[in-house]
C-alpha cells in the first residue's frame, strides 16, 4: 500500500481550504404547505413570518445497523439497512408586536388538526374529533383536508455573498408538534419568542449546482469555447471621443490601477440575476445622486425671477414641442432638483446656450422661435443679456448636457457585467502569479490587510487579538490617505471609546494634498475633522506656527547656498 507523504501547500491553497468557513447567521425558513384555513390566516404575510424565524436547525440522520461476527476471523462488521431521521426540527421565531403571527399561526394548525369548533370551546360539554393525517377525501373539489403538509416547510442555508452556492432542506409530511409555553414577567423587558417544534417523516436535500470545475486536460482544448467578447463593441459603449463627459476630467483617474475598481467588483463569484439587479440598481442610484446634487446647484444659482420670466416662453414652446410640457406646469426653479428633470434642465440650457456653451446670440427657428415671432424673442434676449454677467449660471447649465443617463442601456449594463466577471478572474491570476514569485505589491498588501481584519459584523481572530494590544495609533500625512486605508483605520479602531485610554492621532494639512492617484481625497479628511471616524471624534487641534521656517533657519539655509 502506498504511503501518502505530507507535501507543502502554498499560501494561496490555504486560504482557498481555510479562509472562507460558512457562518451560521445567513439562512431563510419557509413555512408553507399548510392547510388551506390555517395558509389563509397568513395572506401576504407569509414573507414576514419566513423573516420572524431567529433561530433555525439544519438537520440530521443516523444509519441504523446490524452487527455480523467473525464472517472474518476477530472481526465485528456494521452493516447499514436503514437510514433514520431525526424526528422533529425546532424552529424560534420572534413575535411582532402588531399581529402577532407565529403565535396565531400555529395555534390556527394544532386547532384544526384537532378539527375545534371555535363555536364551542367555551363549553362545559366540550369534544372533538381529530383530522386524519392524510384527510379523508370530503373536501371540496380536490381540497385537502389533512393536516401535513406534504411539502412547503423548507431551510435554506446560504452565504453573505448571495452567490449560487446554497443548500435546501425540504421536509416531507411536516406539521408543528408543540408549541412551547412563552413566560412573560414585569421583570426586564425580553423580546417575545415562540418557539416550535416541527415533526416529519424524512427530508430531502436541493442542492446548488457549484461543483468545482475539473482539472483542464487535453479533450478540454477540443470543447467549444465560449462566445469571445466583442472588443468593438465594448469600445463602443466605453469610449465615446465626440462625448465630452466620456472624457476623464480627472488627470489622476487611471483605470489600469486595480486598487480604484478592484473594491467595487467583489471577489469574481459568478454574479447571479437578482444580485446583478440589485448591483444594478446600486449603481444606477450613484449616477442619479451625481445628476440630482448637480441639479441643486442649478436651483440655487439660477435666478428665480428669470425662470417666471421663461414660462411664458415653455407655454408657447409646449404648442409646437411636448418636450416642454413638464416644464410648462413648473411654477418654481426650485422644484428641478430631482434627477428625472435633468431632459428640462438641457431644454433651458439649449434656449440660453449655443452647442459650445456660450450664451446665445441669435435666436431664431432652430429653437422654436419663427421670424415673425418677436415678442417672445425679446423676451428670451432679455433673459439672456440679464445672466451674461453670472458664469457660474452658464458653466452649470452647459455641464448639464454632459451628465450621464440616469439609467444604463442594455448593450452598457451588458458589457459592465462581463466586466464584473472578468476583472476578478484577471485579479485571481494575478494573486496566483505573486505566490509562485514571492512577490507583492502595495494594492495586494491592503487587500489582505482588509482580508485579514475581517469586517465589523465577522471580524477576525486576528482583528479581536489587535483590539486587545492595540492602544494608540497615529497617522502621519491623513489628507493622502485613500477611502480604502480609512476603512482599514476604521476596523482597527472598531469598539473604541472615548476615554478608553486608548488614542487615535492623526495629522494632516489639507493644501498638501497631492496622492489623487492613489484615491485619495482631501474631502474625507474634512468630513473626518468634522464627523469623527467610526465612533471617535477627535479634538481638532490647528498647528498655527511653522517652526520649520524660522528666521535662524532660513538664514542659516540662505547663506550656505548663496
Amino acid at each position: 500500500m502506498a504511503v501518502i507523504k505530507p507535501r507543502k501547500k502554498d499560501i494561496a491553497e490555504i486560504k482557498n481550504a481555510i479562509l472562507r468557513p460558512s457562518l451560521t447567521s445567513h439562512y431563510k425558513v419557509t413555512v408553507g404547505g399548510a392547510p388551506p384555513p390555517v395558509m389563509k390566516l397568513l395572506g401576504v404575510e407569509k414573507d414576514q413570518l419566513s423573516l420572524l424565524c431567529s433561530e433555525a436547525v439544519l438537520p440530521g440522520s443516523n444509519l441504523n445497523t446490524m452487527n455480523i461476527n467473525d464472517n472474518y476471523t476477530g472481526v465485528t462488521e456494521k452493516h447499514a439497512y436503514r437510514r433514520t431521521f431525526d424526528d422533529r426540527i425546532n424552529l424560534t421565531f420572534y413575535v411582532p408586536s402588531n399581529n402577532y403571527l407565529p403565535i396565531r399561526f400555529f395555534e390556527e394548525w394544532h386547532s384544526y388538526i384537532m378539527n375545534e369548533d371555535q363555536n364551542k370551546l367555551g363549553k362545559s360539554d366540550y369534544n372533538y374529533r381529530c383530522r386524519y393525517p392524510d384527510g379523508d377525501g370530503k373536501g371540496k373539489g380536490n381540497e385537502n383536508t389533512g393536516y401535513m403538509a406534504q411539502q412547503g416547510l423548507e431551510v435554506t442555508k446560504f452565504e453573505r455573498d448571495y452567490a449560487d452556492n446554497y443548500l435546501t432542506y425540504h421536509f416531507v409530511k411536516s406539521y408543528p408538534l408543540s408549541v412551547s409555553a412563552m413566560p412573560v414577567s414585569y421583570d426586564t423587558s425580553n423580546l417575545l419568542k415562540c418557539s416550535v417544534a416541527m415533526t416529519y417523516i424524512r427530508y430531502w436535500i436541493e442542492k446548488s449546482n457549484t461543483a468545482p470545475p475539473p482539472e483542464s486536460s487535453a479533450s478540454d482544448k477540443k470543447a467549444a469555447p465560449e462566445k469571445p467578447l466583442n472588443l468593438k463593441e465594448m469600445e463602443k459603449y466605453t469610449k465615446n471621443d465626440k462625448d465630452p463627459y466620456y472624457k476623464s476630467k480627472d488627470p489622476y483617474y487611471n483605470p489600469k490601477m486595480r486598487d480604484q475598481w478592484s473594491y467595487l467588483i467583489g471577489s469574481g463569484v459568478k454574479i447571479s440575476e437578482n444580485h446583478a439587479a440589485r448591483l444594478r440598481r446600486k449603481l444606477e442610484k450613484n449616477i442619479q445622486q451625481i445628476i440630482s446634487e448637480h441639479q441643486k446647484k442649478l436651483c440655487c444659482a439660477f435666478p428665480k425671477e428669470q425662470f417666471s420670466k421663461m414660462r411664458s416662453l415653455f407655454s408657447y414652446l409646449n404648442e409646437s414641442n411636448p418636450n416642454y410640457t413638464r416644464l410648462n406646469t413648473q411654477h418654481s426653479v426650485d422644484l428641478l432638483f430631482h434627477y428625472k428633470h435633468n431632459q428640462d434642465w438641457i431644454l433651458i440650457a439649449n434656449l440660453l446656450l449655443t452647442k459650445e456653451g456660450m450664451w446665445r446670440k441669435r435666436i431664431d427657428k432652430n429653437i422654436g422661435f419663427p421670424a415673425a415671432e418677436k415678442n417672445h424673442k425679446k423676451v428670451l434676449q432679455k433673459i439672456i443679456d440679464d445672466l451674461a454677467a453670472d458664469d457660474s449660471v452658464r458653466n452649470l447649465l452647459h455641464m448639464v448636457r454632459r451628465l450621464p443617463p440616469p439609467h444604463y442601456e442594455e448593450k452598457q449594463w451588458s458589457v459592465l457585467l462581463s466586466l464584473f466577471n472578468l476583472l476578478p478572474t484577471a485579479t485571481a491570476e494575478l494573486k496566483r502569479i505573486f505566490v509562485q514569485k514571492n512577490t507583492s505589491d502595495y494594492t495586494e498588501l491592503s487587500d489582505c490587510a482588509h482580508q485579514a481584519l475581517g469586517d465589523n459584523d465577522n471580524p477576525t481572530d486576528l482583528a479581536l487579538m489587535m483590539d486587545y494590544r492595540l492602544k494608540h495609533i497615529m497617522v502621519d500625512e491623513i489628507q493622502d490617505t485613500s477611502s480604502r486605508q480609512y476603512e482599514l483605520i476604521e476596523k482597527l479602531i472598531q469598539g473604541w471609546e472615548e476615554n478608553d485610554g486608548r488614542s487615535l492621532f492623526l495629522v494632516g494639512d489639507p493644501m498638501q494634498s497631492i496622492y489623487r492617484f492613489r484615491n485619495a481625497s482631501v474631502s474625507q479628511f474634512l468630513l473626518t475633522a468634522k464627523n469623527g471616524i467610526g465612533e471617535l471624534n477627535p479634538e481638532n487641534l490647528i498647528l498655527r506656527k511653522n517652526f520649520r521656517s524660522d528666521a535662524l533657519l532660513v538664514n542659516e539655509f540662505k547663506s550656505s547656498i548663496l
